[in-house]
């Protein structure tokens, strides 16, 4: 117990200093020690801290969802389930292929297109997902007519576009010592609180649309 007073280090229990005999107080100096164990306990807490937010990123927790249904999406190409690769395509167009009695057609369409692309026994992979574009609420709605006007020439009811993102990711395909990878994207739009792949157009698409759509 420090002396407020004169600065002496008196026992803990003492009523008076034995300095100077003034009355103590409850006033105590910690020890370097104790600064020290406080200063490593507060190191290991922020080491913790950090250590879980890297993994809650490294096991998806942060992932934003059009990221998350961009690799469901290829986890089923890749399993060959045409089924869970056609209920994540827009629903733009999963009805313009209920109206046009083209449903089951596009099923068999991506079923081929799963085994050409891990044709001859490839060993095949889509690695790399990253959310590379966000659009302005203004570009958004420039896309939804579009799509609406342009692509399926339809009007349909309660499909508002909440967001669109652009999710560019890497396909890989190996054969012995063969390796052969490229880029590419998915335009992932958000209706209803769920993210879809609108398959007619891409990104490449987005510049002439947002020139020429008023």
């Amino acid at each position: 117990m420090v002396c407020e007073n004169c600065g002496k280090q008196n026992p803990e229990n003492a009523v008076f200093c034995e300095a100077c005999g003034a009355t103590m107080t409850v006033t105590t100096q910690e020890t370097p020690g104790k600064k020290r164990t406080g200063l490593f306990i507060g190191i290991i807490s922020l080491a913790f801290v950090a250590i879980v937010v890297a993994a809650l990123f490294i096991f998806g927790a942060f992932k934003p969802g059009s990221v998350k249904a961009a690799e469901k999406y290829w986890s089923a190409y890749l399993k060959s389930n045409a089924k869970t690769a056609f209920n994540l395509y827009s629903p733009y167009f999963k009805d313009y292929a209920e109206e046009n009695d083209m449903e089951d057609d596009v099923k068999d369409s991506i079923e081929e297109e799963m085994e050409e692309f891990k044709e001859d026994g490839k060993k095949c992979s889509v690695t790399s997902f990253e959310l590379t574009k966000k659009y302005s609420q203004k570009e958004v709605k420039k896309i939804e007519k579009y799509l609406e006007e342009t692509k399926y020439d339809c009007d349909p009811d309660g499909y508002k576009i909440q967001e669109i993102h652009v999710v560019e990711f890497k396909k890989i395909q190996k054969e012995d010592d063969d390796k052969r990878e490229w880029d590419d994207n998915a335009l992932m739009i958000k209706i209803k609180g769920k993210w879809y792949m609108e398959i007619e157009i891409d990104k490449n698409d987005v510049p002439y649309i947002l020139e020429n759509v008023d």
